[in-house]
Formats: structure tokens, sequence, C-alpha cells
């Protein structure tokens, strides 16, 4: 009797001690499976055996990246077929020599940053629900380096899709990767970089027209904007007290870099209605 009792115990610690790494694991991942080529693998060397099929995507990116400036970026987990019940991810960046590139910045409590390697990764801090089979998204920023190896840029990042059962068994991840080009930076200018966006748009989100605010009414402002797939959509000059245009746009999540004459570029995350 007391060794049928003491067998037990010991199944039922180690249920719960599964449970419990399966929790840490869930709110924090292992750090460096991404499935670079530097990385430990990735999240299906334990996540395993899902029929799931979905795709992972990140967005808010031009297709040439300049140095020393702050990208407010999105990742977005989408099923599509299976029904996963919730998600979860991890990225890093590099450059062309597989160094560290640029600094990686949680938006919210939704994700954090740790290191590995001498790489810093970007990951959710709680998986996602799939709420009615729809995606998941998290939030994050990206500032870029002043240089980088080759001139390029390479995001490596994966989405776990999972079946909420308790355990790694009946999940799978897809991995991605977005290579761009990283152009130097030729403007001259004498004016200190601003802590913080000195130029901002209004209203945001918006349905036609966009106001920008902060620059001297006399001034000439330079803007570009990109869609997710980081397509530029449209680039023009303004004066400082006239409007951008974007009802003939299609509605989603676009960036906006702009900057007076001269000047140093910011970008801002615009969403049209």
């Amino acid at each position: 009797m007391p060794y049928s009792y003491s067998s037990q115990l010991l199944k039922v610690t180690g249920i719960v001690l599964s449970v419990l790494v399966w929790l840490a694991n869930a709110n924090n991942p292992p750090t460096g499976r991404t499935g670079a080529p530097f990385d430990n693998g990735t999240c299906n060397d334990c996540h395993e055996g899902g029929g799931f099929t979905g795709s992972v995507s990140i967005s808010g990116l031009p297709a040439t990246i300049a140095p020393n400036t702050t990208y407010p970026l999105e990742i977005t987990l989408s099923p599509l077929s299976g029904n996963p019940n919730r998600g979860g991810y991890q990225l890093v960046v590099v450059d062309g020599n597989n160094q560290n590139a640029g600094d990686l910045v949680a938006a919210n409590s939704q994700s954090g940053t740790e290191f590995f390697a001498g790489r810093e990764y970007v990951e959710h801090r709680a998986p996602k629900l799939f709420t009615g089979g729809g995606p998941a998204t998290w939030l994050f920023n990206w500032t870029s380096p002043a240089s980088a190896g080759r001139d390029t840029i390479r995001f490596f990042f994966v989405g776990n899709f999972c079946n909420g059962n308790g355990n790694s068994n009946g999940d799978v991840a897809f991995t991605g990767v977005r290579v761009f080009r990283f152009g130097p930076d030729t403007t001259i200018s004498t004016k200190p970089l601003p802590s913080e966006p000195v130029l901002r748009i209004y209203p945001n989100p918006a349905a036609d027209w966009v106001r920008i605010q902060g620059a001297d009414e006399a001034a000439m402002l330079e803007v570009e904007l990109t869609d997710n797939a980081g397509r530029l959509v449209r680039t023009t000059v303004l004066a400082a007290i006239e409007s951008l245009w974007v009802g003939d746009l299609p509605s989603g999540t676009y960036l906006l870099r702009l900057r007076e004459r001269d000047g140093t570029w910011q970008v801002q995350r615009l969403i049209r209605l």
C-alpha cells in the first residue's frame, strides 16, 4: 500500500511539474527558437503533432531601411485551417553578417525582449486567443542601427499555433524571414535628433484628410507613405499648412515617413478607416 501511494504521488507530482513548465514557457518562451541559422532550432522542437496550417507576417517596414529610424511594427499570426486555439511568437533582427541589428522595444506588456548569444529577441509574454478563428497580433518597435553589415537587414520570426490543451502536443509552428536593403543616410543636418517625434499627424485613425502638427508654418514637408507590404503608395511634398489626402486608399495600416527639408525622417503608424 505505501508503495502504491508513493507511485501515485510521484505521478501527480510529475503532472504538476509538467503543467508548471508549460505555463512558464507559455508566458516566456525559450529564446533562440526562430529558425534562424544561428538559433537552437524552432518552437517545433517542443511543440509537435498539430494539424493546423497558418501564416506569420510582419508589417510596418519600407523596402529600404533608413539608419537610426524607429519603426512601429506588427506581427500577425493568421490561422488558415484546423482551428488552433491560441498562438505566440518570437522575432530577431540581424544584419548581413548575422550580427544583432538595432534595438527591439516592446510596445506594451503583451511582449518582452531578451538577449541570446549576443542578439536581441522580442517575443510574446502571454499567448493570444484566435477569437472567432481570426488572427492574433502583437505590436513592438524597432530602431534601426547606424550601419549594417553588407547593407542588409534580416528579420527571422516564428509563430506558434497551439490547441490550448495545457501541453506541447498537438501544436505546430511556422517560420518566416524577410530581407531588406539598408540605405545609408546621406542627409546633412545640423538639427539634433529629437527624443520623441516632433511632427505628429491627426486625426489618426483617419478617413480622408491628415494634418501634420509641429512643423514651422513656412516649412515644406517631404512625405512618403507605404503599405503593410512595404510598397510605396504615395510620395509628395506639402506645405506645413496643407493636408495629406488618404481618402482614396484601402482601409488598413500604413507607415508614414515625413520630415522637413534637410531634416530628420520621422516615422508614424497611420490607420486608414
